[in-house]
């Protein structure tokens, strides 16, 4: 989390005011690192802002809200659906390619568990099997 602008005038004020005569003791006073004080200094004496500076975090997201009601919709259509289907069946509607790691997470985002119904249970819908067990 950034530091708030009103701590940051205040070290530099502190600062410029020589109300503390060594930087190590003033960021140990307000707290921060000696390299964040240096940092601001550089910045005040350069006439930059002094505001935190607002960054990106990361690449953008390859799935979208559209991607996740898509994604979304698959699953509902069919819950036993793979990470590979889910990710072809992705690709024919928006034309971008997605690992599974990423669906996976778009997944988890969703709250939608990817629980696979085991050989043994699928097979118990097959009316082979219903025969079977009518005839027991």
């Amino acid at each position: 989390m950034a530091y708030s602008i009103d701590l940051r005038i205040k070290v530099i004020e502190a600062h410029e005011g020589n109300q503390i005569n060594s930087q190590n003791e003033l960021s140990e006073i307000f707290g921060i690192s000696l390299s964040t004080l240096k940092r601001w200094l550089r910045r005040k004496k350069a006439g930059d802002d002094l505001s935190p500076k607002i960054e990106g975090k990361g690449r953008p997201a390859k799935i979208d809200e559209r991607g996740l009601t898509t994604i979304s919709l698959l699953v509902a259509k069919d819950p036993d659906i793979t990470l590979r289907e889910l990710s072809e069946a992705y690709y024919k509607k928006h034309q971008v390619q997605v690992s599974s790691s990423i669906l996976f997470r778009a997944l988890k985002h969703l709250n939608i568990t990817q629980k696979k119904i085991s050989i043994n249970a699928s097979e118990q819908s097959e009316d082979e099997v219903k025969k079977k067990e009518e005839n027991i």
